[in-house]
């Protein structure tokens, strides 16, 4: 009778512990999916809103004087100035990197292709310009 008694109570065991770890598993996931959905996302600071908040950051805590902020903002000032020419000497690169591609594909096709492949070529270029609007301009 004691022998018959143990396995019931040991299969009961086993499924209520099953039954434990699955609510307590269900409890965790569905603890971090709310709290992962309620945390608002912080919005994206511009470029200015950034600077703004490095310097007065700066400003509070390195106790900078206004002639030190002054110069702060003249070495952020030339920091972008060498950004930006950077930027336009990476674009025009990427610019001639492309055509030399172009060209070295046109090398290659005869007359009937070239000119579907400028087609084809103009089509991307207006497509690009037209996700650029509407990310820039619709957004």
């Amino acid at each position: 009778m004691k022998r018959s008694l143990t396995v019931p109570l040991y299969v009961l065991l086993v499924f209520l512990s099953g039954v434990m770890v699955g609510a307590v598993s269900y409890r965790l996931y569905a603890t971090k999916s709310v709290i992962a959905t309620q945390t608002p996302a912080k919005p994206k600071m511009t470029p200015e809103e950034w600077r703004k908040h490095v310097v007065e950051e700066m400003r509070t805590r390195l106790k900078l004087s206004d002639d030190q902020v002054g110069k702060l903002q003249a070495a952020f000032d030339a920091t972008r100035q060498h950004f930006a020419e950077y930027d336009q000497r990476s674009k025009a690169e990427r610019k001639s990197i492309i055509e030399d591609q172009h060209q070295s594909i046109r090398s290659f096709l005869d007359d009937g292709q070239r000119a579907e492949y400028d087609k084809y070529l103009q089509e991307r270029q207006q497509k690009r310009k037209n996700e650029a609007a509407k990310k820039h301009g619709g957004a």
